[in-house]
């Protein structure tokens, strides 16, 4: 995603060719066929690419863009390319995880197991990023930057999307964050957003029956009671009721009459 290079994101990169005074690591392309537009494809190095671009623009004109020249597969392309941006800040958890999810069906049959084994990752950490991309789109679009769509966020709201109760729950307020953010400008980061998702399929705790209070002579409370649905009551005695056993036995007799 080029969007997301900027002076600020490259800006180890191009610290490190003005120290050097030139660009120390080539980048990786391959030639393009029948493409009327282009020569050739950056396979690893786009972030190099930007840099001496930025720099030739910002009064440094010497620096050139060095490359080699390789003849490659798609599938190594892609690998290749993967190693590089496993390193990358600016390109986010669900960005990474759309990519996979192409290659996946592409170059590895849909078999996460020979994906996994292919890029030396970990069959569990691959499933964990796959699953960011299938996130519907009625919940990222709650999100105000894909940046935001973690790894660990969709942990917590991939499987509730599961349902479809708790997934139009999730819609409703996935629409009123976009709401808010659209109309009054708001700026609510990844891991709010995503507490507001999960929050929005809980069912809110239902509140207690009124607890009544009875006062003996002397003006302390010597009997609670709770009227339940169905008719039942729940009978609470404090534990310094300042009342003889008569005064409570005439306390309870009194609400039950009230039933």
């Amino acid at each position: 995603d080029l969007d997301h290079l900027s002076e600020e994101s490259c800006r180890d990169l191009i610290d490190s060719f003005l120290s050097a005074k030139k660009q120390r690591i080539p980048a990786i392309v391959r030639r393009l066929k029948d493409d009327p537009d282009f020569d050739y494809e950056i396979i690893a190095g786009v972030r190099r690419w930007w840099t001496v671009k930025w720099l030739r623009a910002h009064h440094h004109p010497e620096y050139e863009y060095l490359v080699t020249i390789q003849s490659v597969t798609d599938e190594e392309a892609f690998r290749v390319s993967d190693v590089e941006n496993r390193s990358r800040k600016d390109i986010s958890d669900w960005e990474r995880a759309k990519e996979y999810t192409i290659a996946l069906a592409e170059f590895y049959e849909g078999s996460q197991s020979q994906m996994a084994d292919h890029l030396n990752l970990s069959k569990s950490w691959l499933s964990r990023l796959l699953d960011v991309a299938r996130l519907p789109e009625v919940l990222v679009a709650a999100f105000s930057d894909t940046h935001d769509i973690t790894v660990r966020v969709a942990r917590d709201i991939k499987p509730l999307a599961g349902d479809a109760k708790t997934l139009a729950k999730m819609r409703d307020e996935a629409e009123r964050i976009e709401e808010e953010r659209t109309k009054n400008g708001l700026k609510i980061s990844g891991p709010e957003v995503a507490k507001r998702l999960v929050k929005a399929t809980v069912q809110p705790a239902a509140k207690g029956a009124a607890e009544t209070e009875l006062t003996g002579k002397g003006g302390k409370v010597i009997l609670r009671y709770t009227k339940a649905r169905g008719g039942g009551l729940t009978l609470k005695v404090p534990p310094k009721a300042d009342a003889t056993p008569a005064e409570l036995l005439k306390a309870i007799e009194g609400v039950l009459a009230q039933r």
